[in-house]
């Protein structure tokens, strides 16, 4: 099992695109697909990326093209598939994901060197690690493999896979409970799950008329998301009608369940206080 830790920028200012997009990634103004150049001889594709470096930046120095061109050649080829990649947000905490295939070239994207990858959704705060280890998960460097305290930050990583143990088995009796009752509570629920499904059988996130699906899908919503003082469904659809894009990409974030949950709600309601204050 490998470690690695990646900066998405260079203060880690990308970390929220890379997370909702499930990527890793760098840029260095290199702006070609260099997948032709990757193989399974690591040196020769290194040198072949440095040559490629170089004609991008003729003034750099070896050292500066040895040292740019390592870090692309480092993410894009050197870390394999299924190998372990924490990357840091802007707060401190460092999101442990899974490399899930090979190089990819994104021209559109700030860092467009990049790989395609599972977020665990394990996270592990700075401030919980030793000083030997947090200084070692924040080098400077772009990339780097995690070779020393390897046995504390498992053991982390573990406590935090613990934690979710722990969740589950504290919401199972509560499942099985309802289940066990449900002859009763059917007259009153039974509503809630025909919204749900309705919701299911019309949700398409990618709909060319994005706010006409939304409305139509939470159609049978009733009083879950309408009541006396606060109506969620006619503000969100009224906002998707403004916004189409900007309101998808909140329900796209929302929906992406590699994330925590707690940090998909927080998103999603940040973005629905930015639009309400343009749109109130």
């Amino acid at each position: 099992m490998r470690y690695f830790r990646v900066r998405l920028g260079s203060g880690n200012d990308h970390f929220e695109t890379g997370y909702r997009q499930n990527f890793i990634g760098v840029d260095y103004d290199v702006a070609e697909d260099l997948g032709a150049q990757i193989n399974e001889n690591q040196d020769d594709t290194f040198e072949r990326i440095k040559s490629i470096y170089r004609q991008y930046h003729p003034g750099s120095s070896e050292q500066s093209v040895g040292q740019c061109a390592g870090n692309i050649w480092y993410c894009c080829a050197y870390i394999q598939d299924e190998d372990l990649v924490f990357v840091r947000d802007q707060e401190g905490r460092f999101h442990l994901s899974e490399v899930a295939g090979a190089y990819r070239w994104n021209p559109e994207s700030e860092l467009q060197h990049q790989r395609p990858i599972r977020w665990t959704g394990i996270s592990i705060s700075k401030k919980d690690m030793s000083k030997g280890l947090s200084d070692s998960m924040d080098s400077p460097k772009t990339c780097i493999e995690i070779e020393d305290h390897l046995p504390e930050l498992e053991t982390l990583i573990e406590a935090e896979k613990e934690k979710h143990r722990r969740w589950k088995a504290n919401l199972e009796p509560f499942i099985a409970e309802y289940a066990e009752q449900f002859d009763g509570i059917g007259p009153q629920e039974l509503y809630k799950w025909q919204a749900v499904k309705h919701f299911q059988e019309h949700w398409d996130l990618e709909a060319d008329d994005f706010p006409a699906m939304l409305a139509q899908s939470l159609e049978k919503t009733a009083n879950l998301l309408n009541t006396a003082n606060y109506f969620p469904r006619g503000m969100i659809t009224g906002l998707s009608e403004n916004e189409p894009e900007t309101v998808r990409t909140a329900f796209r974030w929302l929906f992406n369940e590699e994330g925590t949950l707690e940090d998909r709600i927080t998103d999603f309601r940040q973005y629905a206080k930015e639009l309400t204050a343009v749109y109130k």
